[in-house]
């Protein structure tokens, strides 16, 4: 091919676009090293440099964030899912188990926040979470505490030296961009944050009992006192 030019001339075309304000995320080189491998290298701003960077905003994610920021610290928060809440409000999961030991409230703080404001806005009845309701709650208290967070964005890797994190690349919509913080806390759920940071981890053999998943769902448009005929007395009665 007459117009082939070397990687290196590439590499030198790119640095030099960059310098001129070009382009602000370039691919300075894509290669293959192997059948199984492949080597990408890129430039990505840094969108976010808080005090504290937090992966996932599930209850713990947005209990650290409310708390931090309310104290006076800058706070951005990455939730891969289009809304705060965890399997609480995700994945449908209808009741939080278990907030007391029969006599006392054991999550007093920022739990009793948000079972205090849940009542207030719940819509439904029953026994189960106003799912809908759960998400605004967290929406007003993460919007109120000043702390900074997107829905939709994924960490993708955590760069660190010697046993110090640098920084995070999260993937959004939006693009992949990079975070600097001076604390990194994991709220993932499953140590995501903590494994890519070079954390040891260990899977259960399959054969010692996982837990299973489980699956949750909305049901309208029932006829409870049907319902209420047909089932046996000491079946478990819902609520309506």
């Amino acid at each position: 091919m007459k117009n082939k030019i070397s990687r290196r001339e590439y590499i030198k075309g790119a640095a030099a676009m960059v310098a001129a304000g070009a382009i602000t995320q370039t691919a300075v080189g894509c290669t293959n090293d192997s059948a199984n491998t492949v080597s990408f290298s890129s430039e990505f701003p840094v969108k976010y440099n808080v005090d504290v960077f937090i992966a996932g905003g599930g209850p713990a994610g947005c209990a650290t964030a409310v708390s931090a920021a309310e104290t006076g610290h800058s706070v951005f928060l990455a939730e891969a899912h289009s809304c705060l809440g965890g399997m609480g409000t995700a994945a449908k999961v209808p009741v939080f188990m278990q907030l007391t030991d029969g006599k006392n409230f054991l999550c007093a703080g920022f739990g009793r926040r948000i079972i205090d404001s849940l009542r207030k806005n719940r819509r439904q009845g029953g026994e189960a979470n106003d799912i809908e309701a759960l998400k605004r709650v967290y929406d007003d208290l993460m919007v109120k505490s000043g702390a900074k967070f997107t829905f939709q964005t994924t960490l993708m890797a955590a760069k660190k030296t010697g046993n110090k994190i640098d920084y995070v690349l999260c993937c959004a919509p939006s693009g992949v961009f990079a975070v600097k913080a001076k604390v990194y806390i994991d709220c993932t759920g499953n140590g995501d944050l903590a494994v890519m940071s070079g954390a040891k981890w260990e899977m259960t053999p399959s054969n010692e009992g996982r837990i299973p998943a489980t699956l949750c769902g909305v049901w309208g448009g029932i006829d409870w006192k049907k319902w209420h005929a047909v089932m046996p007395k000491d079946n478990p009665q819902p609520q309506g």
